[in-house]
């Protein structure tokens, strides 16, 4: 009987005790935080199938954690350049006044001089002025930018054609002669429709392509790609430059962030930020992709259809 006893205890222990045991460990771990803890399960009896059914559970749970934790990020993310944005559209108010005025002065008192002066008499002199004229347009423009953040929306949007705003883009850029030596490829539908402030899309495609072209040298190819996907216009601008880091990718759109990404670029940091909120608030997308360093890189838009958005 003794022995009997002594054996059902030691099977009641390895068949229903231990593995009862090993579950609660197991449980309490997950409880913990540990999701990639597992159960063990051993045979095909009931226990056996409530370990699996804990193993599954736990699975997804890992699964739903990590998939979690990479929304939080990209929307961390998103958050904290929506506040940087905020924050020089804010403060860009102030400077329009108070940097403005006083430029417009210097800038009007150079140009009178300029007109004045006798270049030959003086070359020196008209080179001086010059460079303060060059630098008081560069300025003006830093603030226009800034500008653009503050600005609100235009409630008066209309439906852009945006196969002849790349038109028009591609024969101005192509023809600069700082450019001089790039190929640019040009591919659209015959109609492709979009609902915005033609000036601010245009000056959204201009920032994009002048962008391509400063990360290619002479016999480098940019190519401007219009397509319809859905409900949404894409407007894909690529290079075949210098590419991208992902430290560069994650900060692209930051304000005053410059990658100098041209060959001798001074590039202020505000021109694809500016490019960033003026698509946001057209209710789209900007987006930058790139393969590395050397591997060019590819800017994407995504715009609503406007009325259909064309054939």
């Amino acid at each position: 009987g003794v022995v009997c006893a002594t054996g059902v205890g030691l099977w009641q222990y390895f068949s229903v005790v231990r593995p009862l045991r090993n579950l609660r460990i197991t449980i309490a771990r997950l409880a913990r935080g540990d999701l990639s803890t597992r159960a063990h399960p051993r045979g095909r009896d009931e226990l056996a199938w409530l370990a699996r059914d804990v193993n599954t559970m736990a699975k997804s749970l890992e699964e739903l954690h990590r998939t979690m934790e990479i929304q939080i990020r990209d929307k961390s993310r998103e958050l904290v350049h929506a506040e940087r944005l905020s924050s020089v559209g804010f403060l860009s108010a102030g400077i329009a006044h108070e940097i403005n005025n006083p430029l417009s002065i210097i800038a009007g008192y150079a140009e009178e001089a300029r007109q004045q002066l006798d270049e030959e008499q003086d070359p020196e002199r008209a080179e001086v002025l010059d460079v303060i004229l060059a630098e008081s347009a560069r300025c003006r423009d830093i603030v226009r930018r800034l500008l653009r953040l503050a600005a609100p929306a235009d409630p008066d949007w209309q439906s852009v054609e945006l196969p002849v705003l790349i038109r028009e883009i591609g024969g101005l850029l192509s023809e600069l002669p700082r450019y001089a030596g790039r190929h640019l490829d040009m591919s659209y539908p015959p109609t492709l429709a979009v609902l915005g402030v033609r000036e601010e899309l245009r000056q959204v495609l201009v920032n994009l392509v002048i962008n391509a072209f400063e990360a290619t040298d002479a016999g480098g190819r940019v190519s401007i790609e219009a397509t319809r996907h859905g409900d949404r216009a894409m407007l894909d601008v690529t290079d075949n430059g210098v590419g991208m880091t992902p430290e560069t990718l994650a900060h692209l759109f930051d304000p005053f962030y410059s990658t100098r990404r041209g060959h001798g670029g001074t590039g202020t940091g505000l021109g694809l930020s500016v490019s960033y909120a003026i698509v946001e608030a057209h209710g789209g997308t900007l987006s930058a992709s790139s393969p590395g360093p050397g591997c060019g890189s590819r800017l994407r838009m995504a715009l609503p259809l406007a009325n259909g958005g064309g054939a």
